[in-house]
């Protein structure tokens, strides 16, 4: 019904000569662009208080975004009016929580949250998952939100003469099956679900003041009567609210003496009290300047679009509009979340988010992630996570300093073992060399790791749900989880994580309360807990931020600056999922929301988004996402696509990068560039404190090589101790892979030669002996034995040559220190067999003997230009007064040796590696570290590429 006056009664008597019915209160009714809406209403609030004091006054919203901005607004318009401050406000409510109220006063049951209801509907249904429950869940609100009076009964019947195809009736007429299951277990366990509280709020309201003959009831009737006796109330925000909504609202109307209502020129609260002729009078608000269309910017993509709204916000801000002025909002704000929180500080623009997922916040996903140790095997993933995350402070330092390197060092993938073993592995790598506070650390590092993973392996024994989360609990307390969250919301006073995460273990105890018997049950405890931490709705407020809302709520509010991004088609209007149980044309029939009515009420809040703002609105959206590529929402005009305009509003960050390029001179540009060298003179302190790794007594042999390589990378890794350690894969790791096989040659001639009939059988007991070392799972040690198996052929002809030469193994991993020249060297040798004429005799090594050969094991791929072998060679010979006849790399790839020198003798080659390891330990001593690596193919999988211009 059209209102062509501007003041009207809704719901006067209509019999001839009967004056009116006299008005209860007015409805306000706010056409497109009319602003300031509240104003009117404010009004007649203060007239209805002049003392300042509005606790009669309750202010009821759909959500507790209305009921805040209400707050702020109302505080403005009264200082402003009045200039005094209020000596008591008003009670802003919403139904959901006026619902509770009652009950707690007057209601006897026990009310149970929206997660409980689908756990309950799973012990329903014997499931083990929540798929078929959530659904099911979300069904049953449906159902007693817009059809509140229908019987199921009738309902099942309704349904098979509207569905014709057979399977497709069934499966409706099963499901509400379920729902009455539902309802008869709430009743039998005396409980009460979100909507039944609503529901039982309209009873509550409608006996207020009903006069009975039993005194104790006349007292709690009576005090339910006083409860609304002179109170004002309030509604405003309600656009398009449900059936149930909308009776309990209209029983609040008859129950209290004066109403206002704020509404919105066709909404569905209009048109409810138009139908229903609720004694009010209608005013119409002025109508502001109404908006048909907008011009909206393209952005290349979606970070591009971010950064395009933080730098509007910033112009806005720059212009005088304060920050809670501006409004911004998304068609899936939980998808550019992520990225407003990290953008728009950058720009110094604060955030107060309306509605965001608590469950995305670290605490919870801190809680997460030490699920996940607890459902699973450890994955190194979630539990290094848990172990350095803040919200674990009683986590000894030693395992939150060294989990991830050790973890990465040792090749840790997942399980229980591996994570046991992280000590042992470390510590039989070959060439190891742990020693003093390193060794006390991995030892202070182990234990602590032992009693991490026992507590979670006490949890996880604990099939009870009550026992069960009392062991969690305790776990928490135990790391210190609640202690930190205290302390932070004391520092920040308070965001409610804490007492929300209590709030879900309470309720996590009172349905293991009322599924305490029963005998097994079908899921494990972890199961009910991970679903009552997710999908916990929440806001973070702050009265001096920009609004960051969805758009839902973004439609109801006003503002002077609006941006409204992520308008892509698919994403604005979005399609809802499929609905496997009512197919849309019968939703519609029963007045259930159907697709039509999705689209439709997208458009209809598109139009007012149009109108909500002060000035023209900023809609946005971005072309691309990877490499999937957007078009423009078909609500907006492709005609009047604006242009993208640079805007000099720049970040903190970009203003100290540009500052550094001005400033940067040619000599700063060359220190890690080109062919300038880093002096030593010319490096800053902290970089010089790490050369003492080059005037140590000894150098380590490896670490020339390493130097060889690529003086910049050594310099970061060995100098600084910024080692990059790559994450292992869920394969036998490079690293470990060579630590094993190194270990099973070492036992295989730990004690000299041995005869080739036994070399199968010694090989696989080192092998075996190795595998008790480095633990790496029953599937990987299998693959390692048929690794060593299809290799054994190979080895035992190499094996055999080397004898038929005169060569028998007599030493294994021997370290070797001496001084050759100017150099004072160390390494280890992975072995050196021994020349000899009489194959029987058992060389003696501590004697003087004329000739060996010097063997390095290699399980990867072989660098033929190593200085590692002849300066071994050198060492050797000056260390024994023996010669070295020849050098071998030893392939454990393919069980063959590759000698060295090739044409040269073996005093030229080891002379030319001196000669090459002196040059390169000057220039390490110089400070000499450019990024001129021997090889090009070095920068290939290089992980420090950044630092270097190459």
């Amino acid at each position: 019904m059209p209102f062509r006056k501007r003041a009207a009664v809704i719901g006067t008597a209509k019999v001839t000569g009967q004056n009116p019915s006299p008005s209860k209160g007015t409805v306000f009714v706010a056409p497109s662009g009319a602003k300031r809406r509240k104003d009117p209403v404010f009004k007649e609030i203060i007239s209805q208080c002049p003392e300042n004091n509005y606790s009669s006054v309750i202010y009821i919203g759909p959500n507790n975004y209305v009921i805040s901005a209400a707050r702020n607004e109302f505080h403005i318009f009264q200082n402003r009016t009045t200039g005094k401050s209020a000596y008591s406000p008003f009670r802003g409510i919403t139904l959901n929580t006026l619902a509770l109220d009652l009950h707690e006063k007057f209601g006897d049951k026990n009310v149970i949250s929206d997660h409980v209801r689908t756990l309950v509907l799973c012990e329903i249904l014997k499931d083990k998952s929540l798929g078929h429950a959530r659904i099911l869940s979300d069904f049953a609100r449906k159902i007693r939100h817009y059809m509140p009076g229908r019987d199921i009964s009738g309902l099942q019947t309704d349904i098979r003469n509207m569905i014709f195809e057979e399977k497709t009736a069934e499966r409706a007429v099963w499901s509400l099956d379920i729902v009455r299951l539902y309802e008869e277990e709430l009743e039998e366990k005396h409980l009460l679900d979100q909507e039944g509280l609503l529901k039982e709020c309209i009873s509550l309201l409608k006996t207020a003041g009903h006069r009975t003959s039993g005194g104790e009831q006349r007292t709690r009737e009576n005090a339910r009567h006083s409860m609304f006796s002179g109170f004002t109330l309030v509604i405003d925000g309600f656009y398009d609210p449900t059936p149930l909504e909308l009776e309990v609202l209209g029983t609040l109307i008859d129950t209290v003496e004066k109403v206002f209502v704020i509404a919105e020129e066709h909404s569905g609260i209009i048109h409810y009290l138009q139908s229903h002729k609720k004694v009010l009078t209608v005013k119409m608000l002025a109508r502001g300047e109404r908006r048909e269309k907008a011009g909206y910017i393209s952005c290349p993509s979606i970070e591009e679009e971010v950064e395009w709204i933080a730098k509007n916000i910033g112009k806005c801000i720059v212009e005088g509009i304060k920050p809670w002025e501006i409004t911004v909002c998304f068609p899936s704000l939980s998808k550019y979340l992520p990225l407003l929180r990290r953008v728009l500080p950058k720009y110094g623009i604060p955030l107060s988010i309306g509605e965001c997922s608590l469950s995305a916040t670290p605490p919870f996903i801190a809680l997460e992630e030490m699920i996940a140790c607890i459902e699973g095997d450890y994955s190194r993933t979630d539990f290094l996570a848990f172990l350095t995350s803040p919200y674990f402070p009683a986590i000894p330092a030693p395992v939150k300093e060294k989990a991830v390197s050790y973890a990465y060092s040792a090749g840790v993938v997942k399980g229980i073992n591996s994570w046991l073993s992280i000590k042992q592995i470390l510590l039989n790598a070959p060439r190891s060399d742990v020693s003093g506070k390193e060794l006390s650390m991995l030892h202070e590092f182990q234990d602590g790791i032992k009693l991490i993973i026992d507590t979670f392996e006490a949890i996880k024994g604990k099939q009870d749900r009550a026992s069960f989360i009392d062991a969690f609990e305790s776990a928490l307390d135990h790391f210190g989880f609640f202690a930190f969250l205290a302390a932070a919301e004391s520092d920040m006073h308070g965001d409610g994580t804490l007492n929300t995460i209590n709030s879900q273990f309470a309720q996590f105890r009172y349905f293991s309360g009322l599924y305490a018997s029963g005998g097994q049950h079908i899921n494990p405890p972890v199961f009910y807990l991970k679903h009552l931490l997710s999908d916990i709705k929440g806001s973070e407020e702050n009265r001096d931020g920009v609004k960051i809302m969805p758009f839902e709520l973004a439609a109801g509010a006003e503002t002077k600056v609006l941006f409204f991004g992520g308008m892509q088609e698919g994403d604005f209007p979005s399609r809802p999922g499929i609905d496997p149980l009512l197919p849309e044309s019968v939703k519609k029939e029963l007045g259930m929301p159907h697709l039509e009515y999705y689209m439709k009420r997208q458009k209809r809040y598109f139009m007012r988004l149009l109108n909500i703002s002060l000035g023209d609105p900023y809609f946005s959206c971005h072309q691309a996402e990877g490499d999937k590529v957007f078009l423009p929402s078909p609500f907006l005009d492709w005609e009047q696509k604006m242009p993208l305009q640079e805007l000099n509003i720049f970040s903190e960050e970009e203003c100290l990068i540009r500052e550094g390029a001005a400033r940067r001179s040619p000599q700063a540009q060359g220190i890690f560039h080109g062919s300038e060298t880093f002096q030593r003179k010319k490096t800053p302190a902290s970089f010089i404190r790490g050369t003492g790794v080059m005037s140590r007594e000894f150098l380590s042999v490896t670490d020339i090589d390493y130097y060889r390589k690529c003086p910049l990378r050594f310099y970061i890794e060995k100098v600084l101790g910024f080692e990059i350690i790559i994450p292992p894969r869920f394969e036998v790791e490079a690293r470990l892979w060579g630590s094993l096989a190194h270990k099973t040659m070492e036992h295989l001639f730990q004690d000299g030669d041995i005869p080739l009939e036994a070399f199968e059988q010694k090989l696989l007991e080192g092998l075996g002996k190795s595998l008790k070392q480095f633990p790496i799972g029953d599937f990987w040690a299998g693959v390692a034995r048929e690794i060593f198996q299809k290799l054994l052929p190979a080895l035992k002809e190499q094996e055999s040559a080397l004898r038929r030469q005169g060569y028998l193994p007599c030493k294994v991993e021997e370290k070797i220190t001496a001084e050759v020249g100017s150099l004072k060297l160390k390494g280890k040798v992975d072995r050196a067999d021994v020349k000899t004429k009489d194959k029987r005799h058992k060389p003696d090594v501590d004697r003087q003997y004329s000739t060996v050969v010097l063997l390095d094991y290699k399980t990867g791929t072989i660098d033929r230009d190593s200085l590692q072998l002849p300066l071994y060679a050198a060492m050797w010979e000056k260390k024994f007064d023996a010669a070295v006849e020849k050098l071998g790399h030893y392939s454990l790839k393919d069980g063959r040796v590759i000698w060295s020198p090739g044409k040269i003798t073996m005093n030229e080659y080891i002379q030319n590696a001196l000669h090459s390891a002196e040059e390169l330990v000057t220039q390490m001593r110089k400070g000499i570290f450019s990024p001129a690596p021997f090889r090009a193919d070095e920068c290939r999988y290089c992980y420090h590429s950044p630092l270097c211009a190459k």
